[in-house]
C-alpha cells in the first residue's frame, strides 16, 4: 500500500508540468532494448495443518525488448530472474506435533509478453503496463537423483547420475503504474510500482518496485 500511495503522489505532483508542453518522442515505430531490476517484498503464506512459508524480500533481474507501435502504444517481451531466501515449517500428517522448519533459497525466472501505455506523447510521461506470462520455481529441495545413458562421440558409450530437485511451473502476470523519462533521444529510464499475481498458491501476490535502463534503436 505504502508503494502505490507514495507513486501516486508523485503522479499528481508531476502532471501538471508534464501536460503543459514538451517535445514529442522520438519513439514512434522504433525498438528498444532495457535491463532492469525488481525489488520483491518479502512474502508468507499459510497451508493445511498449520504449515508456512516465509519468502525474504530480494533484487530480481532482467532484460526486454519492445516495440513502439506508435508514442502511446508499445508491445514486447520480458526475461527475469530471481533468488531469494525462505523458510518454511513443515507438520507431519501422521504426527502432527512434529514440526520440521529448514530454510534454503529458491530461483525463480519468468518469461513474459507486456504491453504499455504511454499517457503523453512527449520524453517524459506517466505510464501503465500489464504482463501475462509464465514462470519456473525450483526450490533447490532434493528430491533425488535422476539419470540415463547415451553414446558419446568421444568417450563411448556414458551412464550418469544427476540430482534433482522439487519445483513448479505457473502462469504469472503483472498490473502497474510509472514514469517514463527519456532524457535523450535514444536513452530512457522507466521506475514504477508493479502488483504481481500468481497461479500458484504460495506465490500468489508480490509487491514489486521496478527500475529499467534502455536503449531506443
Amino acid at each position: 500500500m505504502v508503494y502505490r500511495v507514495l507513486l501516486a503522489a508523485l503522479l499528481v505532483l508531476i502532471l501538471p508540468s508534464l501536460a503543459s508542453g514538451q517535445r514529442l518522442s522520438a519513439r514512434n515505430g522504433h525498438w528498444e532494448v532495457a535491463v532492469h531490476t525488481r525489488y520483491t517484498g518479502e512474502h508468507s503464506d499459510s497451508g493445511e495443518g498449520g504449515s508456512s512459508i516465509e519468502i525474504a524480500d530480494d533484487l530480481g533481474w532482467g532484460f526486454g525488448f519492445t516495440y513502439n507501435i506508435n508514442r502511446r502504444f508499445s508491445l514486447g517481451g520480458s526475461f527475469a530472474w530471481r533468488s531469494a531466501n525462505y523458510t518454511a515449517r513443515i507438520i507431519e500428517d501422521v504426527t502432527p506435533a512434529n514440526t520440521i522448519i529448514y530454510s534454503s533459497r529458491m530461483d525463480t525466472s519468468n518469461m513474459s509478453l507486456v504491453g504499455n501505455f504511454n499517457l503523453l506523447e512527449g520524453g517524459l510521461t506517466p505510464y501503465a503496463s500489464a504482463s501475462g506470462g509464465w514462470m519456473l520455481l525450483d526450490t533447490n529441495i532434493y528430491a533425488g537423483t535422476s539419470g540415463g545413458c547415451w553414446w558419446d562421440p568421444w568417450w563411448g558409450y556414458v551412464c550418469s547420475n544427476f540430482p534433482t530437485t522439487y519445483g513448479i511451473s505457473a502462469f504469472t502476470g503483472t498490473v502497474g503504474v510509472g514514469v517514463r523519462w527519456e532524457p535523450a533521444e535514444s536513452f530512457l529510464i522507466r521506475g514504477g510500482y508493479e502488483f504481481g499475481y500468481s497461479s500458484e498458491d504460495v506465490l500468489q501476490t508480490a509487491n514489486i518496485v521496478r527500475l529499467e535502463i534502455g536503449l531506443l534503436l
